[in-house]
């Protein structure tokens, strides 16, 4: 799994390459989210463009990044979703508690719009 992460604009996005299953990832995840936090970026965006496959452990990760960010006072979106991806948060549930966009450009958008 490799993270990079651009802040700009009061916007952390953090973009996702690989698999998202493993628990040294959802660390990394899970650290660079409460890292914007603490800079006191509260308007997170993570891309999942780049993500072939998530298990369970990356599932829970989102949750876990979710909490956080919902507790400090701020918005996550998630864009980038592939097919499978799509499924799994469709057949869990998620979708309906994650904010979805196709491209980072529009999950922009959407802080100004909605969130």
């Amino acid at each position: 799994m490799n993270i990079s992460v651009e802040k700009k604009d009061g916007i952390c996005v953090i973009h996702l390459a690989g698999n998202l299953s493993g628990y040294a990832e959802t660390e990394q995840l899970h650290a660079e989210v409460k890292n914007c936090l603490t800079e006191k970026i509260i308007k997170i965006i993570i891309d999942l463009k780049a993500v072939h496959w998530m298990g369970s452990v990356g599932l829970g990760v989102l949750i876990c990044c979710l909490t956080s960010i919902r507790d400090a006072g701020g918005v996550l979106h998630l864009t980038g979703l592939n097919d499978k991806v799509k499924d799994l948060m469709e057949i869990s549930k998620l979708n309906v508690i994650f904010e979805i966009y196709n491209t980072v450009e529009e999950a922009k958008k959407g802080f100004v719009s909605g969130s």
